[in-house]
């Protein structure tokens, strides 16, 4: 497991162009810098904040922060939640709290990311 430090050090590698996203999260990605930034920052959250951790975060698609609160609450992401059309990957999970909060860094930037709380779907049984 990678400590806090190595995490900031590969966010700071990949918002200069040192690494590349692929070597953090793989290929297959429709903007692979948002989403090695998204899931550094988290994982960087979640080891300082472990009674706080959120299971997901939103950058923008450079990778950076939103520079102001305004500037998230008016992202694609953040405006899905709010209307209830944010549609996770699988049926197994649902947003059950989401919100802005101050971007997890690496010392080079600073500014605002939408995150997501998700828990386990309760699924119905059809009566027998």
């Amino acid at each position: 497991m990678k400590t806090i430090s190595q995490r900031q050090t590969q966010l700071t590698q990949l918002l200069t162009g040192e690494l590349k996203p692929r070597q953090i999260i793989g290929t297959g990605y429709k903007y692979p810098k948002s989403v090695a930034s998204a899931w550094l920052r988290k994982e960087i959250h979640n080891e300082q904040n472990p009674t706080q951790s959120v299971s997901d975060l939103f950058v923008q698609t450079n990778g950076a922060p939103f520079t102001s609160e305004k500037k998230a609450k008016s992202s694609n992401a953040y405006q899905q939640l709010v209307k209830g059309s944010f549609e996770l990957i699988t049926s197994n999970l649902i947003v059950c709290d989401y919100g802005v909060m101050p971007a997890p860094t690496s010392g080079i930037d600073k500014g605002y990311c939408v995150y997501i709380e998700t828990t386990a779907a309760k699924v119905r049984r059809p009566p027998q």
